[in-house]
């Protein structure tokens, strides 16, 4: 009797053989790996080249950011309930089902052989985004333990090349610019793809290497296609909002800092840490306008959502001056240098990455683990409160005599 390959499906289903996880988890990597004569002579086996291989390819995903990575397992250790399906032999019933319902686990399998003199790792699979590829690494210039982290790097690229370049940013914090020409050469094999969230992530990518260098108009329209392609990626609206704020267009930056964090009992994000930053920028914004009042409520809330911020509370400082408040004013600029402790960046969000001044005429700088380089640190760490009078922020502010009141809306 002929059974459907649906109702093998379903019967592994109902008795707990399989879970609809099994089927339709797109985020798990499969790893066979197998290694000439020679690489096990040197120690690295089967099992070695694979795990070291897994454990790269771990490390890129662990790259912080917003958007999820692959969970990379090994496919001697199955899921349980793949497990279960093959002690009754229907292992092949459950890959067949899997790809009856539209999903088929990535397989990565990667060989280290010998070709003449060179040894090389030979890589094959097939990418959600480009189908199938094959890489090879050789190792001509290269130690064994290199070419497998540059091997899993390739591959990590064709399988989430967003995570991988943002890796690549991550590793060369310190030059930027070396990233771009393989971001361009990622970003255009994508454009001929049907991936329009994975082409707005790497267009926000570039964007913010636009901001590094302080081209805002250029980092404006990187941003703005990111938009388009992908209209509720809620990050790009964030670096949007601060490439205008540094642009003086105050009321942009607050729409689309607005679109992000109302209505407040349904914001665009539940991410404690966007919505703070969504606050502090729409803050700014509105100091730049000279409405304190609505600035200092925004910085105040933005502490609410994330007590650990030191922007909000930088920011907060500088407004609490300029509203004649200095002493109030210093004590949140005393919180601000406490919170450095918990200091954290994201490269996708420009304003965890930069800070903007009060001078339009200042770049923006990199944010490390210490207040803005224009703040006067010589006294901090030590009994007497910083000299200067009130910190400069990001625009412009009105001059402490202008009362609340008057600050325009």
């Amino acid at each position: 009797m002929e059974i459907s390959l649906a109702t093998i499906y379903g019967l592994l289903l109902a008795v707990g053989l399989v879970s609809v996880d099994t089927v339709l988890n797109a985020n798990t990597l499969f790893l066979d790996a197998s290694v000439a004569k020679k690489f096990e002579d040197a120690g690295y086996t089967s099992e070695v080249v694979e795990q070291h291989m897994i454990n790269q390819l771990a490390i890129i995903a662990d790259t912080k950011s917003l958007v999820k990575a692959p969970v990379v397992k090994s496919s001697d250790a199955p899921s349980f309930s793949a497990a279960l399906a093959s002690v009754v032999s229907l292992q092949d019933s459950l890959e067949a089902a899997q790809q009856l319902v539209g999903f088929a686990p990535p397989k990565l399998y990667a060989a280290a052989v010998e070709h003449g003199e060179t040894d090389t790792i030979e890589l094959s699979g097939r990418s959600p985004l480009f189908g199938r590829f094959s890489i090879s690494v050789d190792g001509a210039e290269r130690k064994i333990d290199q070419m497998i982290e540059e091997a899993a790097y390739r591959t990590y690229r064709e399988l989430d090349p967003y995570t991988a370049l943002l890796f690549r940013v991550t590793q060369n914090s310190d030059n930027l610019p070396s990233v771009e020409p393989e971001l361009d050469e990622t970003l255009a094999r994508v454009r001929m793809s049907a991936h329009a969230d994975t082409r707005a992530q790497l267009e926000n990518l570039k964007g913010i290497i636009a901001l590094d260098r302080n081209d805002i108009e250029g980092a404006v329209k990187l941003f703005e296609k990111a938009l388009k392609d992908d209209p509720h990626f809620h990050v790009v609206r964030l670096n949007l909002a601060l490439a205008m704020v540094q642009m003086d267009r105050y009321d942009e930056a607050i729409a689309h800092t607005s679109l992000i964090s109302e209505p407040a009992y349904w914001p665009m994000t539940g991410d404690p840490v966007m919505l703070s930053a969504a606050y502090v920028l729409r803050a700014v914004a509105n100091w730049g306008k000279g409405n304190l009042m609505a600035a200092k409520g925004d910085l105040e809330y933005a502490v609410y959502l994330q007590p650990t911020s030191t922007a909000a509370y930088w920011y907060l400082s500088g407004v609490l001056h300029a509203m004649g408040e200095p002493d109030k004013g210093d004590v949140m600029l005393q919180e601000a240098i406490e919170n450095l402790v918990y200091f954290e960046t994201y490269p996708e969000i420009a304003l965890l990455y930069f800070w903007i001044s009060a001078d339009d005429t200042r770049p923006l700088e990199r944010r490390t683990s210490t207040l803005p380089t224009w703040h006067d640190q010589s006294k901090l760490g030590g009994t007497e409160k910083p000299t200067q009078t009130a910190p400069d922020a990001a625009p412009p502010a009105p001059t402490p005599s202008q009362s609340p009141s008057q600050s325009s809306t």
